[in-house]
């Protein structure tokens, strides 16, 4: 297999030639929109078996080039990064650092770019980054923990309360919330998550014990994304700098608000540019210079 052009040695023309990325963030109805197709399927299997491993060389190399060559921003399906590095992709962070996160659903001009199906990207992602206290997810968990886990307490529970009150069912971080006592339980599942963090300290998802009933929170979240539930996500940006992205808003805020030294991550998307100085770096090709990169944050 032939091993493609060094994307650590940049042709200063090409890079210049390359085409802006203009992201903004992409509205309901662009989120609507989206489809997995059958190609995502076959990433997440071929990526679960020894083939993913042959093949993942080529595959990273030819992202940089398509990058590099301006023949798109996102490349790399993150299936395949994800089943065929598998825990070279974990490491531990300081949770303090988490001060920002990516969002996963971008437009640009008229086409939709879900971020969340790539492994590597480039471009200027400052207009997909939102500061992390702004999210009512987080600001659940520092409300609970103000008030000594007592949610009645919490504004947040008595507006999520009125608002079921008044309007009906919400879906709350994939959970039915249908009335006060769902709410409730809502609320109290996170208080205990809490305690158990505060107790233990915050472990893998992969290492955590999952809850016997149909579903967690009270039963009200299904047994289907209790099981693929992930690692608190993360995406580095050109700079190493980290973003939350991709799961773990609440574990994120449980981490920060108990002054945390670390917690386990998961690296779900990686700048090319990023990438490239990694290569320089190190001289190694790129599918082995990712994890070196990560083992380095």
């Amino acid at each position: 297999m032939a091993a493609g052009p060094d994307p650590a040695n940049e042709d200063e023309s090409r890079a210049e030639a390359r085409p802006a990325m203009r992201l903004r963030p992409a509205g309901a109805e662009d989120k609507r929109s989206y489809r997995r197709d059958a190609a995502r399927a076959f990433w997440f299997a071929l990526g679960n078996t020894p083939i993913g491993n042959l093949v993942l060389p080529h595959q990273m190399r030819r992202a940089l080039n398509k990058i590099e060559d301006g023949r798109g921003n996102f490349a790399l399906p993150y299936p395949l990064a994800r089943w065929t590095y598998g825990d070279g992709l974990v490491t531990e962070v300081d949770p303090a650092r988490l001060r920002t996160w990516l969002l996963s659903f971008a437009t640009r001009e008229s086409e939709l770019v879900v971020l969340r199906d790539f492994f590597v990207g480039s471009g200027d992602w400052s207009p997909m980054l939102r500061d992390v206290e702004t999210s009512p997810l987080h600001r659940e968990i520092v409300e609970l923990v103000a008030n000594d886990l007592d949610c009645e307490k919490c504004p947040s529970y008595r507006r999520l309360v009125e608002q079921v009150a008044s309007e009906g069912p919400i879906v709350r971080n994939y959970i039915r919330l249908g009335n006060r006592e769902d709410v409730h339980a809502y609320f109290q599942h996170y208080a205990d998550l809490i305690e158990s963090i505060r107790a233990d300290g915050l472990r893998r998802s992969a290492g955590r014990e999952r809850q016997p009933e149909a579903g967690t929170v009270g039963g009200l979240r299904s047994r289907y994304h209790e099981m693929i539930e992930t690692d608190v996500g993360v995406a580095v940006d050109r700079d190493g700098r980290l973003h939350r992205f991709r799961g773990g808003f609440h574990r994120t805020a449980i981490a920060k608000c108990l002054e945390l030294e670390r917690m386990p991550v998961a690296v779900k998307l990686v700048h090319a540019d990023w990438l490239r100085g990694v290569i320089a770096e190190t001289g190694l090709p790129p599918h082995e210079a990712v994890i070196a990169g990560i083992r380095s944050l």
